[in-house]
């Protein structure tokens, strides 16, 4: 046993190392992913419909036992065994009937029971005559047809039957009409719409396949002939086999032929319902949404083979048809039958009724309070197209028929959005004519594109005098990253930065040569490293022309002489230049003069020296005007005394860029005033000290200065906030005089005067400043806060406060957040934290720097973050904010409370409509990633939270953790696609050969709904004890086992196929959802 299964796991390993990814359409069957491969009858590497594959090649099913030489095409045979088969296979033989598809049995025509024979055969059980009245409106009846009844009939109706062969095994019955109306017969179940809304959503063949003919006349003979049919049903649809007529009887007698399809027999007793209703419209309608017809066409397929035959409130002439019901809205719709490869004699009904709750059982559409409010037989040819403007008030229900018996599309779509708001809404047009200076566009009438760039547009690309390069034709305005800039009276999108007459990031060019807003035009074209100038059209030609150095030859590119080479006036450069031949003749002479300018130079040195000793004390003393710079404070020799001294004075005393109640934003400076008055006898120097820290930045204009007695200066305050966050700060300022001692005595002998001691001054200073250094978040040591001893000063310092608020951005101050031990969550990525941020609560995910540095993180980080900054939907985690600084990085997160879904999966209980609604909103979030071109890379149900557990909520659980992992994999070691993610989740080419693509996300989402039903890991670590041991399972070509009872079985199934274009979209995957959610809850309802 253990060598039997060393040698199962060698031969899987080798497999899943060696196998080759299946790929459709290189003339290659995979016989494990693959069909057939680019033969006939072969889409996708798999058989058409009606054909199997033998040894790789799509041959068509034959179920006719009779054919000779095998079918042609599916079900279809030229040539079969007589006598039992007619010669060309179309029916059976003479004296043969059909009994199952294409299968002939002998008959004798003593045997066969007309309906006259059958209605007075008294041996029988089957009840003869069957009551059409008005008790059969809140009653419906049910009957028995015996299995043993079933007897060899003769058919009359011609559409049901071929007249050379109209036998088969039926039961006739009497239908005696009391009350005329519309009358539902059917068999084996009382179809309800529920019942019928149900088993589609099953997508499942439900049913014995019986037919049910009713006509006018029943023959004592049991030979051929037709009768006058009210008409047949074979089918109620795709998916239900049962046969269901429903259909308008007069007062009179009528006759029901019921038999199975191909002559089939049932295997037991077949039931038969009979009931009342009072119109076709509020029993067999077909729901139609708004959803499904504002962003695009809806069609609808309409078959008139098996279709209701109905009345209206527009025609009182039968027609076969189907009936539509939608709810009212301030909205024009159009109904049209005009998209068909054959244009149909068709017609289109439209009926208005009172607003209806959610029961249409009580509803007609032929009389009563029903009101037809538009008809169209005509539109495009034949085929019908109708347009109307709908009433919210009102509720509408549209029949579509056609006279003849087909199948056709028909298409539902609003127009003339807002009733056309700027034009009119013509019905002739089907859509709106515009007013003047508007031009029609999705159906609606703007602006944009009107060649005219209007108020609160930025561009406009169908102006024709000013050609735009990066403006969206959809909303006027520049293209992301672009912004209208005004160039010599013209204005046009491009780079912020464009006009400055300098070279920046992502420009062509800047106000040179051929060189249009930073675009260069028509035939010029930008230099490899970008310049001012454009190149020459005319470079390229292998001619020198005007404005060139040369063109392709030696020691030319761009047209220009590369460094070294000089131009000769041709194609090529040369190696020296004439220049250099005048410089030799001139050196002696040059040489000559730097010498003259040496002794100058010596001369003015010395003069130069002796003015410096004379002014070194004046400098001290005079205005030196500095650069805007940042001067850190050193608490050195200073001394701390009030702002109000009689020395000097700073108004206002307080910096607060708070009084204009607006907050400042993020990257603006704003800017304030201070002046500072020299109230001493002395000549007074400054420095106000300026702040460069993460949250903001402080710069004083000028930060340094003299002033004389009396004098005083206005000081520019310049604040640039860097985050989001609240200041309340200490600001420095350093000031000097040139006779500090005397002043330094004068102001301790009047502090002794006030009784006050100079070393109980400093206690309470020393006791102030460290007081409010502990709610300070300034980096400033204790020295900068503990004054010198007078004895030891040399200068004064005094404090102003900062006081400012910031604009709420997306980037946030580190400090402000409040962060909870233990971690919630720790991924490949990043260590959770539940956090508290301005009475908020949300998730912080800290990015761990041990594999890649924040300095190669930042700025791949900051781009990430931009895409976070648009990405807005409720089933996505929402991004709060994010802080970046060279010590963290880190995202600020939505807090979901009640976790991740799989550990919510393995405490909870879980309704099988929560997993449904997990399902739902799972792909929700992956629908809107995918739709904004976003892989997730690692989709599992640990990154998944849950918000609620009410299904009915409109949210249950977000996606996260789709964001900073792609910047933190560029820049760590993890290039290999297959080391991203979770092995358990990995779809096949990821483990195979690295391949990411948006549909592996498809193939994890397999895994998570399988694991959210079975509410548990769906791989046993006793089976898959390791990764590897789930890599070599998948590229096996195997997966899981689906428990029958899982209700979305076959979509799982989909979902995790090994080729990945045949795996569904997240798109078909939503729709797939929100039908099932919608029909549990519908069946929850009912129960």
């Amino acid at each position: 046993m253990i060598h039997e299964i060393i040698f199962f796991f060698l031969v899987g390993y080798t497999m899943c190392q060696n196998i080759n990814i299946s790929v459709c359409g290189d003339g290659i069957v995979d016989v494990f992913d693959e069909e057939c491969d680019s033969t006939e009858h072969c889409t996708n590497c798999y058989c058409d419909n009606g054909y199997e594959s033998v040894n790789s090649v799509c041959v068509p099913k034959c179920d006719i036992e009779g054919c000779i030489g095998g079918c042609i095409s599916p079900n279809e045979c030229t040539r079969c065994i007589e006598p039992e088969y007619q010669w060309d296979c179309h029916s059976c033989g003479n004296g043969y009937h059909i009994e199952g598809f294409m299968n002939c049995v002998p008959y004798n025509l003593s045997d066969v029971y007309g309906c006259y024979k059958m209605l007075t055969d008294t041996s029988l059980s089957t009840v003869k005559t069957i009551q059409l009245d008005s008790s059969l409106l809140s009653n419906t009846q049910e009957y028995t047809l015996y299995l043993k009844d079933f007897r060899l009939t003769v058919g009359h109706c011609n559409s049901a039957f071929n007249p050379r062969s109209p036998y088969v095994k039926g039961i006739w019955i009497e239908l005696n009409v009391i009350d005329e109306g519309y009358y539902i017969i059917e068999t084996e179940k009382e179809y309800s719409k529920t019942l019928i809304e149900y088993i589609n959503a099953q997508q499942f063949r439900y049913g014995f396949d019986s037919v049910i003919t009713v006509q006018n006349e029943c023959f004592k003979t049991d030979k051929i002939g037709f009768a006058t049919c009210l008409g047949k049903n074979n089918d109620l649809n795709d998916y239900i086999l049962s046969a269901s007529f429903l259909s308008y009887y007069q007062v009179r007698k009528y006759y029901l032929h019921v038999f199975g399809q191909y002559g089939l027999v049932p295997t037991t007793d077949l039931k038969l319902y009979v009931r009342k209703i009072n119109h076709p419209c509020s029993e067999r309608s077909v729901h139609l949404l708004w959803s499904d017809m504002i962003s695009s066409t809806f069609t609808a397929v309409v078959n008139t083979v098996n279709s209701l035959t109905s009345l209206s409130s527009c025609s009182r002439q039968p027609q076969p048809g189907t009936w539509f019901f939608l709810k009212g809205a301030d909205e024009t719709i159009m109904v049209s039958a005009c998209n068909n490869s054959v244009l149909y004699d068709t017609y289109i009904h439209l009926i208005q009724v009172p607003k209806i709750n959610d029961d249409l059982s009580n509803v007609s559409c032929g009389e009563g309070d029903s009101t037809c409010v538009g008809y169209s037989d005509r539109g495009c040819g034949v085929a019908a197209k109708l347009m109307h403007k709908l009433d919210s008030s009102y509720d509408y229900f549209i029949f579509v028929s056609a006279t003849e018996k087909t199948q056709l599309n028909v298409e539902f779509s609003t127009v003339c959005p807002y009733n056309c708001l700027n034009g009119v809404c013509s019905v002739s047009k089907g859509g709106c004519i515009c007013n003047e200076g508007y031009i029609e566009r999705n159906n609606g009438c703007t602006k944009c594109g009107n060649g005219v760039v209007d108020e609160n547009e930025e561009c406009d690309p169908s102006n024709k005098t000013v050609i735009e390069y990066y403006c969206s034709e959809e909303t006027c305005m520049c293209s992301f990253g672009y912004v209208p800039v005004t160039i010599n009276g013209i204005t046009k999108c491009a780079i912020s930065t464009c006009g400055n007459n300098k070279i920046d990031e992502y420009e062509e060019c800047d106000g040179g040569r051929g060189c249009d807003h930073c675009h260069c035009i028509g035939d010029y074209y930008a230099y490899a490293k970008a310049r001012k100038d454009c190149i020459l059209p005319s470079c390229g030609n292998g001619r020198f022309d005007a404005g060139e150095e040369c063109d392709g030859g030696k020691g030319c590119i761009e047209c220009e002489c590369q460094p070294g080479w000089y131009s000769k006036h041709s194609s090529d450069c040369r190696r020296y230049s004439t220049k250099l031949i005048a410089l030799t003749i001139f050196l002696p002479g040059l040489g000559i003069y730097i010498c003259f300018a040496l002794v100058l130079l010596i001369i003015n040195s010395i003069k130069y020296s002796l003015l410096i000793d004379r002014i070194k004390f004046e400098l001290n003393q005079q205005n030196i005007i500095f650069s805007d710079a940042i001067i850190p404070f050193d608490s050195a020799d200073c001394y701390k005394i009030p702002v109000l001294n009689e020395y000097f004075n700073i108004h206002p005393q307080s910096i607060n860029f708070m009084n204009n109640k607006t907050d400042i934003d993020i990257g603006v400076v704003v800017e304030s005033t201070c002046v500072i008055t020299n109230f001493s006898n002395e000549t007074m120097n400054f420095i106000f000290h300026g702040k460069k820290e993460s949250k903001y930045d402080l710069v004083f204009t000028p930060c340094r200065g003299v002033l004389r007695k009396g004098q005083n200066k206005e000081i520019k305050i310049q604040l640039l906030m860097h985050c989001t966050t609240i200041l309340s700060e200490e600001i420095k300022v350093t000031i000097g005089f040139s006779h500090f001692k005397k002043l330094m005595n004068n102001y301790q002998h009047q502090l002794s005067l006030n009784g006050t001691k100079l070393d109980k001054s400093n206690k309470s200073q020393r006791s102030f400043r460290s007081s409010f250094s502990s709610v300070s978040n300034q980096n400033s040591t204790s020295s900068d806060e503990v004054s010198v001893k007078p004895s030891k000063a040399k200068r004064f310092y005094v404090t102003l406060t900062l006081e400012a608020q910031s604009s709420l951005s997306y980037k946030l101050n580190i400090n402000d957040i409040t962060t909870y031990q233990p971690p919630i969550g720790e991924g490949t990525f990043g260590i959770v934290y539940k956090g508290h941020w301005r009475s908020l609560d949300v998730a912080v995910k800290i990015i761990k720097t041990d594999i890649v540095s924040i300095a190669d993180l930042i700025q791949p980080f900051t781009e990430e973050v931009k895409l976070l900054e648009k990405l807005r939907s409720s089933c996505i985690v929402s991004f709060i904010g994010y802080c970046a600084d060279e010590e963290t990085v880190c995202l600020v997160l939505e807090f979901c409370p009640l976790g991740s879904l799989k550990k919510y999966l393995q405490s909870m209980p879980t309704s099988v409509h929560l997993k449904l609604r997990f399902c739902q909103d799972i792909s929700r979030g992956m629908l809107y990633l995918h739709e904004n071109n976003i892989i997730h890379r690692d989709l599992k149900t640990d990154n998944v939270l849950v918000l609620s557990d009410n299904p009915y909520d409109a949210v249950v659980c977000k996606v996260s953790d789709f964001g900073t992992s792609k910047c933190f994999i560029e820049q760590s070691n993890l290039k290999e696609k297959k080391d991203i993610g979770t092995p358990m989740y990995m779809a096949p080419e990821i483990h195979s050969e690295g391949i990411l693509k948006l549909k592996s996300d498809v193939f994890s989402f397999a895994v998570c709904m399988l694991e959210i039903w079975l509410g548990k890991p769906p791989y046993s670590s006793d089976e898959f004890p390791n990764a590897e041991s789930i890599f070599r399972f998948v590229c096996a070509g195997k997966r899981l086992h689906i428990p029958k009872k899982c209700l979305y079985h076959d979509m799982i199934k989909k979902c995790w196929k090994g080729t990945v274009d045949s795996r569904p979209s997240f798109k078909e995957i939503e729709e797939y959802f929100e039908e099932l959610v919608q029909t549990v809850r519908e069946h929850k309802d009912q129960t």
